[in-house]
């Protein structure tokens, strides 16, 4: 945790450590429709939440609302949602994530894994083709998958096989921190 002195009308203050910027929240993924009807016959989708506290087990140990991000501001929507393991909410996918292709090696500077060959396939929660800042990512592509983390950056695309068009780092959490997009585009 960083610290800090606050330094007022000529006197320096004790060093003190700096508050927690975010509240504690737990992730969880669930299924999620706008029916009960949709949620219980299959036709209902994937749904990364969040929930007050620290390491909330599953839906029904949930206490609060369930929200959008880790900050805890927004509500997600109305709906049913789910961690039943009967109920499918992969799409007709297989996958309850969105699979993309990685390279093996990192490099703390992120236009280091441009062009870089990607042979390594993990899964994001995020709706597009490639993982956004602010997205999770996943060893599997299982509704209950562990976050996958790495130190440093590593080039993405979208299948297995071509080279990076982009490099994205991810925190301790497995949430993507930062993007950066591989110029010329390759």
């Amino acid at each position: 945790m960083a610290n800090y002195r606050q330094q007022t009308a000529n006197t320096l203050g004790a060093a003190t450590a700096c508050p927690t910027c975010l509240p504690n929240s737990t992730q969880l993924a669930l299924c999620y429709a706008t029916t009960e009807l949709a949620l219980c016959c299959g036709t209902s989708t994937p749904a990364v939440v969040f929930v007050a506290g620290s390491n909330v087990a599953n839906l029904a140990s949930v206490t609060g609302l369930l929200y959008t991000s880790n900050t805890l501001v927004t509500e997600s929507p109305d709906g049913y949602y789910s961690d039943d393991q009967a109920i499918s909410c992969s799409g007709g996918g297989g996958s309850f994530y969105q699979s993309f292709a990685l390279t093996t090696g990192t490099n703390a500077v992120g236009s280091n894994m441009c062009d870089v060959v990607c042979n390594v396939t993990l899964y994001h929660s995020g709706t597009g083709t490639l993982p956004q800042a602010g997205d999770y990512i996943y060893q599997t592509g299982s509704q209950n998958a562990s976050p996958a983390t790495f130190t440093n950056f590593k080039g993405i695309r979208a299948t297995t096989g071509g080279n990076s068009i982009q490099a994205m780092n991810v925190n301790s959490l497995g949430q993507v921190t930062s993007i950066v997009i591989c110029n010329p585009p390759y």
